[in-house]
């Protein structure tokens, strides 16, 4: 099944006992892999200096195989996106399947089926948001080689699936079936993914604080719009090299200019008992871990990358730094992978439950894309008129 070597991975350092899995497609395909047995260290038993036939893996248009450095971290080489996308999806469930199914089922709204009731809280607000949905109606929308790639990574993880037990948390839970991963899937997992990085529940916060300001200004004869934009939530100023228009005039001005020369809109928002619907809602999404990041965004700080050019560096090559800032967890968040299928070979960062990697190298090209948070939700306050509907005779 495998053999070991020592080899050197170019994006981890050296590597000293490296185990790698070769695989085989049906036996309909006439593809022949050879495996050359190889010496290992000493410290290794004696039964693993033994090499392995290719192990046969449905699914697979040729021989591909899986290298593993001494980081644990996949080298995956095959001759065509689809089995790279397959193998991407195998080694996923290998190692994050629990993690994984975790994720669409946050994305979902099902993932009380998993967990239990503590859940089902959380599951009426995805429900709500409709994810999932979106998910769905996306699929049509993919490219025919993204589809072909969604579908095989799909496929991988259920071929894992079904040659393996499953992992521990399964049976902490008394759990014994999983239920097949599909390309929704995965899209469900990315909707959940960009919707953790544009959602900002910041923005319900700062609204119930400025209403409260208006109200306390009120009533105590003093400016509570202006106290709330000049020293509260006060903004520095874009940086006047900004490209982006308006962005040198400083944020408190650019807001404050707005609510006052729309009076009857504040004065709307004020009606009625709007300040304790945001603060109901607040509380009621406090404790859900799907929104922990949306409430603490802006506690966390924002990404950042930076770069230094090849006549500055010692090395004599450029350099690039990038921070991401997504929210620690465990598992980790981040999957570190090298895909390498013909001339698509990339090497980097990416998410389980999705393809390819985010952030990384293609040996020339390094692609490290800064988070950029985005508010792009608007709140309502909504009301409904039921109006009785005489039964149909």
């Amino acid at each position: 099944m495998f053999s070991s070597s020592s080899c050197s991975s170019p994006a981890y350092g050296k590597s000293t006992a490296d185990s790698e899995h070769r695989f085989m497609p049906p036996a309909s395909y006439v593809v022949i892999l050879l495996i050359t047995a190889v010496a290992l260290p000493q410290t290794l038993p004696a039964a693993e200096t033994n090499s392995f036939s290719p192990q046969k893996l449905p699914g697979l248009h040729t021989a591909a195989q899986i290298s593993r450095d001494t980081n644990g971290i996949a080298h995956i080489k095959a001759d065509d996106e689809h089995d790279v996308a397959f193998l991407q999806g195998y080694v996923h469930a290998q190692d994050r399947l629990f993690q994984m199914d975790v994720s669409r089922r946050e994305a979902s709204g099902t993932l009380a089926e998993l967990v239990g009731p503590s859940a089902l809280a959380q599951d009426v607000q995805l429900r709500a948001l409709g994810l999932r949905r979106a998910a769905e109606r996306s699929v049509a929308l993919q490219s025919p080689r993204a589809q072909v790639m969604l579908q095989a990574y799909a496929d991988g993880i259920n071929a894992w699936v079904s040659m393996h037990p499953l992992p521990p948390e399964y049976q902490a839970l008394n759990l014994t079936q999983f239920e097949p991963w599909t390309v929704v899937d995965t899209l469900a997992v990315v909707k959940l993914v960009a919707f953790g990085l544009s959602i900002d529940l910041r923005d319900i916060q700062a609204t119930t604080e400025l209403l409260s300001f208006k109200l306390t200004g009120s009533a105590a004869g003093f400016d509570g719009t202006a106290l709330f934009f000049d020293d509260i939530e006060r903004s520095a100023p874009f940086d006047p090299a900004s490209t982006v228009p308006d962005a040198s005039i400083p944020m408190n001005l650019h807001v404050a200019a707005k609510v006052q020369t729309k009076p009857a809109i504040v004065a709307a928002a004020l009606r009625g008992n709007t300040l304790a619907l945001a603060e109901a809602y607040l509380d009621k999404t406090k404790d859900m871990p799907v929104l922990r990041h949306a409430r603490e965004l802006h506690t966390e700080g924002a990404s950042n990358e930076w770069a230094i050019s090849s006549a500055l560096s010692a090395s004599g090559v450029p350099l690039l730094e990038n921070d991401p800032h997504l929210s620690l967890g465990e598992p980790a968040t981040w999957y570190p992978i090298h895909l390498e299928a013909g001339d698509f070979d990339v090497i980097g960062n990416g998410f389980p439950a999705r393809l390819p990697s985010r952030s990384g190298t293609t040996g020339s090209f390094p692609r490290v894309p800064p988070m950029m948070p985005l508010t792009p939700q608007t709140f309502f306050r909504s009301r409904l008129c039921l109006t009785p509907v005489p039964p149909v005779a």
